[in-house]
């Protein structure tokens, strides 16, 4: 058991925000971070007075039990935080302040994460530096409790970048069949289009929205990569519901280019790379029709789809069925 001093229930109630020392009226996750780290001084502090117990066997299993009991309570509030944040995303009064709040959660795991490390080195520095079987007990008990957050917190990614597609695909619907397909096929506006500008809108405030919320880090630059991608992927969706003339083209591809433009800060290639696919399917519709083929030749952004995608965009032509498109593009592998 633990040493004479160290109050266990109360080490618990902290974690659960029922201590006496629970500042219950602070915003969920702040005071979710207060509880934890008090949690880890507490078992600090159990660690500081483990030299009472009388050998080091029985003091390193102590520690370790200790460690993992800590960790299995943090978990408990992890999964509760990212479940108090993310519920309202999915919710119809779900908004930008829901996804902040969850992207908040994600940072309390990463939070949480440096607690429970520091606690580990000091304990390691105090108790454990001589027993190789309890630091390798205690860093496998990390770790494993690191690939549970883990897992709790790319959940609640998915969320945030499932509601965010939402808000794109929303301003998305907004497109008109003219802007794509105008009357004549009459040369297209200078500018782009609304639905255009709103998407970039909305993409350049996510990603400052994030950077504050994530601080910039590693979690950050894997949530706009997973984010700008399902933009690409929602494009590809979107233009297969139009019929594209020349021109309708032409403005595509100044769509696109402003939506890449946008993104191009963020530094991140696939994403870069996403969009120059998309300005390469605009091409499809700007080109003579004999010369298609040639765009989705071995090497180039076009060939990587399935045969199945680009039929159907090719398809979408103003001059051109699907079933002359199949045909087209068959006879170019043969």
């Amino acid at each position: 058991g633990p040493p004479e001093g160290i109050d266990l229930q109360e080490t618990w109630a902290v974690i659960d925000g029922t201590g006496s020392s629970s500042k219950a009226k602070l915003p969920i996750v702040q005071f979710s971070l207060l509880a934890v780290e008090e949690a880890a001084l507490l078992l600090e502090q159990a660690a500081g007075r483990s030299g009472e117990l009388s050998g080091g066997a029985e003091r390193a299993s102590f520690l370790v039990e200790l460690l993992g009991l800590l960790l299995d309570r943090m978990q408990v509030h992890v999964d509760f935080v990212l479940a108090s944040t993310v519920m309202p995303v999915h919710s119809k009064q779900g908004g930008a302040n829901s996804a902040n709040k969850t992207i908040e959660a994600v940072a309390f795991a990463g939070d949480c994460s440096g607690v429970a490390h520091r606690a580990l080195d000091k304990i390691m520095a105090m108790c454990l530096s001589k027993d190789v079987q309890a630091q390798t007990s205690a860093a496998l008990c990390l770790a494993n409790w690191e690939r549970s957050v883990e897992e709790s917190a790319t959940r609640c990614v998915k969320a945030v970048v499932d509601h965010a597609i939402s808000e794109i695909n929303s301003a998305l619907d907004d497109q008109k069949k003219s802007e794509f397909k105008p009357r004549g096929d009459s040369p297209p506006s200078d500018s782009p289009t609304a639905a255009c500008v709103h998407v970039a809108t909305l993409m350049t405030q996510y990603a400052s929205s994030w950077q504050s919320l994530l601080r910039g880090g590693p979690n950050y630059k894997s949530m706009l990569k997973t984010f700008g991608l399902r933009v690409v992927q929602a494009y590809i969706a979107h233009v297969r519901k139009f019929v594209v003339s020349t021109g309708g083209g032409v403005q595509l591809l100044r769509d696109v280019s402003t939506v890449r433009m946008a993104v191009e800060t963020w530094g991140i290639t696939a994403v870069n790379d996403g969009f120059d696919m998309l300005r390469e399917v605009s091409s499809i519709y700007i080109v003579g029709l004999e010369s298609v083929p040639s765009l989705a030749q071995d090497g180039t952004m076009l060939s990587r789809m399935s045969k199945g995608t680009l039929i159907e965009l090719v398809g979408r032509r103003s001059d051109c069925s699907p079933a002359q498109a199949a045909k087209l593009l068959s006879t170019a592998d043969s």
